[in-house]
């Protein structure tokens, strides 16, 4: 299957009027039970939260923020964050977390 857009499910059945392909008995084959189907799901993740996880106000030189993302995803790194400070300055170090729910330094 090529060109597969949306969000939903899919699969593929035999065309009812294949007569051609047929069991041993004869009896047309076709699948309506038990096909397997593709949950297809092309909404890109999104960021839900970003909060502080430590005490505010601080005079540590590390803090701590907690980055909640809509659904399960993989390979996010430091590199996909920015410190934006007004008065401050900082590198983001390093990310640890579940699929869904970090904790970016």
């Amino acid at each position: 299957m090529t060109s597969v857009s949306g969000t939903g499910t899919i699969k593929i059945n035999l065309d009812k009027n294949l007569s051609n392909i047929t069991d041993s008995l004869g009896t047309p084959e076709r699948c309506v039970h038990g096909c397997q189907m593709y949950n297809i799901d092309q909404t890109a993740p999104t960021v839900s939260s970003i909060v502080r996880a430590d005490v505010n106000p601080t005079s540590a030189t590390t803090v701590n923020f907690t980055v909640t993302i809509s659904k399960p995803v993989t390979g996010v790194a430091a590199g996909n964050f920015t410190a934006v400070g007004v008065g401050v300055t900082g590198t983001v170090g390093t990310v640890t977390g579940s699929e869904t729910r970090g904790t970016s330094r």
